[in-house]
């Protein structure tokens, strides 16, 4: 099966880690403690499932979108890798470029879902990664990015006191420079691709396929059997070059011979 042959280890780790860093369930985890400080129930099973459906929905449909404003997918992961470029400065930096101006009445929804775990981030790398790797390999990790949301969820007072304030704070930096680099690889990855496909479409000859009516003279009847009269019809494909040019031919009446390419 073709899914099955494109399944590869190094692009589900890669596609994992990128994930994991761009989610950063983990680096959340002081914005969920404080919510449920509030009186805010978060429900980690209706969180995970509301995000999963979302997530699956733009990985399969996120095309569709790109189609409808017609933008291609080298250009859209060139945009995608900005942002992950300026998400990286956050994590690194400690500072906050991109505000969040959501209403947080519901915990789980908003701020949980919507933007920390399916956010535009991930919308974006999502289809950014397309680009780059087989579905099949971003689904897997997606899932598993999705199974350790809800270990958080669920565990978040428990990985506070495992981990520490410290612990999350180096591990939000160090994830910081992974995404950083991958924000980087993306872009000239992708900008690499969109002018090599450029050039290509440039130098590729169109061929062109010609319809030719010959009128069989007596040395060709003679030869074939076939009537003077006789109408033969050739096609000619041309690459754009006179040594790439090939003709076949039939006659009615007979097999008449195909003219050479000079």
């Amino acid at each position: 099966m073709s899914w099955l042959s494109a399944f590869s280890l190094k692009e589900i780790i890669s596609t994992f880690i990128t994930l994991f860093a761009v989610i950063d369930i983990m680096g959340s985890i002081p914005i969920i403690l404080s919510l449920r400080q509030k009186g805010l129930a978060i429900k980690p099973v209706k969180a995970t499932l509301t995000s999963t459906v979302l997530l699956l929905i733009f990985l399969f449909g996120g095309n569709l979108v790109l189609d409808l404003f017609n933008v291609d997918i080298y250009s859209f992961a060139v945009a995608g890798s900005f942002i992950l470029f300026i998400m990286a400065l956050e994590m690194i930096l400690d500072v906050e470029i991109f505000k969040n101006a959501a209403p947080s009445q519901e915990a789980t929804m908003i701020p949980i879902v919507f933007p920390l775990v399916a956010g535009p981030a991930a919308f974006t790398t999502l289809l950014s990664l397309c680009s780059m790797h087989a579905t099949i390999n971003i689904l897997i990790a997606l899932v598993l990015n999705l199974v350790w949301v809800y270990i958080v969820l669920s565990m978040t007072s428990r990985i506070e006191k495992l981990l520490g304030k410290s612990g999350i704070y180096i591990a939000r930096k160090f994830f910081g420079v992974i995404l950083l680099a991958v924000s980087v690889g993306m872009c000239v990855s992708n900008v690499t691709k969109f002018i090599s496909l450029a050039d290509d479409e440039c130098e590729s000859p169109k061929e062109e396929v010609k319809q030719v009516y010959v009128l069989a003279p007596e040395a060709v009847a003679d030869s074939t059997g076939v009537a003077c009269d006789t109408i033969a019809t050739y096609y000619i494909k041309v690459s754009g070059t006179p040594a790439d040019t090939v003709a076949t031919g039939n006659a009615a009446g007979g097999n008449a011979p195909a003219p050479s390419a000079d």
